[in-house]
């Protein structure tokens, strides 16, 4: 659909939602106005009809998004029967495991997490399900990175790369590197390039027509060539399991 055919009015309340979504913390009415260029008399009744229906909330003058986006982000995950078959995968591999295990897909240069499962005793990680993150500084943002040509990837990356810890790759160039270990081994691992402490090893995996990537996290004083090793095996059993049960599948995940 092109631009010009969109409705306005429509565009500026998602606009509104989504401006919300990007400020985790939250954003001030003014701050709001600035960001999504709707002045204050346009956006006042708006912000007013979101927050009567509960999809924005106000707490301390700060917009959030309210409980009626998640009850909607809640009935759309349960039409995606392809993710349900990837949970139950997810669930058997925090049981092999022991540790946590995430599913993400590429959104421009970042991850987004869609799905998180967790053992009882969680370390606790910088992600969660809707969350996004820098793809060049995680392991599954590598692992679905590898899957683009280096010019691709050239195309997408930012000049600068945001650097999180002392381990954060710092250059294209050395980023190119990495995905071409990648590639060559099947597997990314991030060894503190987020969090100082954490681990994590992904592969990117097939879930019907859409690429996503699988991964598990733990504390890197927990970490062993050997459990490496384990995790590796268990993530590409599962891998060739999950691309098989959803192949046949003709549900359309391009559009997550």
């Amino acid at each position: 659909m092109e631009e010009e055919k969109l409705h306005n009015p429509t565009v500026r309340v998602l606009d509104i939602l989504e401006t919300a979504y990007s400020h985790e913390k939250g954003i001030s009415f003014t701050d709001l106005s600035r960001q999504t260029g709707i002045s204050k008399g346009t956006l006042h009744p708006i912000v007013a009809t979101l927050v009567a229906k509960g999809y924005l909330q106000c707490q301390h003058s700060l917009f959030t998004l309210g409980k009626s986006c998640f009850r909607l982000g809640y009935a759309y995950t349960r039409t995606l029967s392809c993710l349900d078959i990837v949970k139950a995968h997810m669930e058997e591999i925090v049981t092999a495991c022991n540790e946590i295990c995430q599913l993400g897909i590429l959104e421009g240069m970042n991850v987004l997490y869609i799905a998180k499962m967790e053992p009882q005793q969680a370390i606790r990680v910088s992600s969660s399900v809707g969350a996004t993150l820098a793809a060049y500084a995680t392991s599954l943002g590598k692992s679905l990175l590898s899957c683009y040509t280096d010019e691709e990837v050239r195309r997408i990356c930012p000049p600068v790369l945001k650097q999180y810890t002392e381990r954060t790759v710092r250059t294209v160039d050395e980023l190119l590197a990495q995905l071409r270990t990648i590639r060559k081994q099947g597997y990314a691992l991030e060894n503190g390039e987020v969090n100082k402490d954490i681990e994590c090893i992904s592969i990117p995996v097939q879930v019907a027509n859409q690429t996503m990537a699988i991964s598990v996290s733990l504390p890197i004083y927990r970490s062993t060539p050997e459990k490496q090793q384990e995790i590796l095996r268990i993530l590409k059993r599962h891998k060739g399991e999950i691309a098989e049960q959803t192949a046949g599948l003709q549900q359309d995940l391009s559009f997550i």
